[in-house]
C-alpha cells in the first residue's frame, strides 16, 4: 500500500527529498505527497506531483491523513518537532542530528516507543553502496587488521546562518566511523583543529576518534573549502579502500598488486535507498509494531559524541578568546 508522505521544509536539503519522492511517486510507491514550510517563496514552482503545500505541519493533517513525515528542517527544530509529530500519531524520518545532547535524543526515542510511532534518523551514509561494499571487504579481511580510518568532507558552499559545521557534517562522520566497524563504541574524541566565523560557529574542523584495539579514526569536516572532497578510506595492514561519496558504482583498493576497481552490488543513491526501505511493503508489515532506525544504541551514540565534540569546540572557542593568538 503507497504511503501519504509530508515533507517539513522545502530548503536546499529539502528539495534533494521532493525530487526524490516525486520519482518514486511515479513508480506507485507514494500515495500522496504534501509539502510544508514557513517561506512561502520556498513553495513557489515546486514539481507537479506534489499535492499540496502548506505553511505548517498542523494545517497538513488537519486536512489530511498523513503516514509518514520527513523532518528536514534547520537542526534546532528536530528533536521538538519529531516527538509533536509522533504524538500526533505519525511516524518520523527525522534528518540528523537528532538532538544537540544525548538527554535530547532518548527523549525523542522515548517518545517512539511511548506512542508506538516508527522513528527513522536520516544516516543515508549507512545506505552507500561503496560503504557498505568496503564494510564487507573488512570484516571479510581483505585488508587484514584495521589501523585507520579517514572521513573527510569539505564543501565549497558558504556555513548556512547560525550553522555548525560539527553538528551537521560531523553527525555523519561519527555514525559512519562508528557503523562500519560493528557499532563500535569510541574511547576518547579529540578536536585538533577549529576554525570558526565571525559568529564563532565552527566552519571547519577536524578531529580523531580512539577506538578499542588502537584504532584511529580521523575526521575533518568544513565549509568554504577551496574544493569539494567526499572520501571514506579504510587503511589496514595489507592494503587500503578507497571509497568516493559521488560514486556508488565501485571503489578502489589498493595493496601490493597494485590498484584494483570493485564493483558495488547497486548503484541506488543514498536517499533513494533510505525512502525505498521505508516505503516498501516489508517495511511496512514490520512497523505494524514501532520501529526505530538505527538502532536506539546507536542513536545515542551518535548523540554522545557529537555532544562530546561540540563541548571540545565550545572549550577551544572559549580559550582563543581568553588566549588570542599574538602577532
Amino acid at each position: 500500500m503507497a504511503l501519504t508522505v509530508g515533507i517539513l521544509g522545502a530548503g536546499r536539503w529539502g528539495q534533494v527529498h521532493i525530487r526524490t519522492l516525486t520519482s518514486l511517486k511515479q513508480e506507485g510507491l507514494v500515495e500522496q505527497l504534501f509539502v510544508c514550510d514557513t517561506d512561502a517563496d520556498k513553495l513557489a514552482n515546486l514539481p507537479s506531483a506534489i499535492d499540496a503545500t502548506f505553511s505548517s505541519w498542523q494545517e497538513m493533517v488537519k486536512e489530511n491523513t498523513v503516514d509518514l513525515v520527513a523532518i528536514v528542517t534547520p537542526p534546532e527544530t528536530h528533536c521538538q518537532l519529531s516527538i509533536e509529530l509522533m504524538s500526533h500519531g505519525i511516524d518520523v524520518l527525522v534528518e540528523k542530528p537528532l538532538g544537540f545532547s544525548e538527554t535530547e535524543a532518548a527523549s525523542v526515542l522515548s517518545c517512539s516507543r511511548r506512542t508506538g510511532q516508527s522513528l527513522s534518523v536520516g544516516f543515508l551514509l549507512r545506505f552507500h553502496s561503496g560503504i557498505q561494499k568496503a564494510k564487507a571487504m573488512v570484516s571479510n579481511g581483505v585488508i587484514g587488521s584495521l589501523h585507520r580510518i579517514e572521513f573527510t568532507r569539505h564543501s565549497t558552499r558558504n556555513a548556512p546562518l547560525g550553522g555548525d559545521v560539527i553538528e551537521a557534517l560531523g553527525v555523519h562522520a561519527i555514525d559512519t566511523v562508528c557503523s562500519v566497524q560493528g557499532e563500535v563504541e569510541p574511547q576518547r574524541l579529540h578536536i585538533s583543529r577549529l576554525q570558526t566565523n565571525q559568529q564563532n560557529r565552527p566552519i571547519q574542523t577536524s578531529m580523531w576518534l580512539e577506538f578499542p584495539g588502537g584504532i584511529e579514526a580521523n575526521i575533518s569536516v568544513a565549509w568554504a573549502s577551496q574544493s569539494e572532497q567526499r572520501q571514506l578510506n579504510f587503511i589496514g595492514e595489507l592494503g587500503t579502500i578507497f571509497v568516493d561519496f559521488n560514486n556508488h558504482e565501485n571503489i578502489q583498493l589498493q595493496n601490493e598488486k597494485g590498484f584494483e576497481t570493485i564493483a558495488t552490488e547497486f548503484s541506488t543513491p543514498p536517499l533513494e535507498m533510505e525512502w525505498r526501505q521505508l516505503l516498501s511493503p516489508l517495511s511496512q508489515q514490520n512497523n505494524a509494531q514501532p520501529s526505530q532506525f538505527p538502532t536506539p544504541g546507536a542513536t545515542l551514540r551518535a548523540a554522545r559524541w557529537i555532544e562530546q565534540a561540540i563541548i571540545g569546540a565550545t572549550d577551544q572557542i572559549g580559550e582563543q578568546q581568553t588566549n588570542p593568538p599574538r602577532d
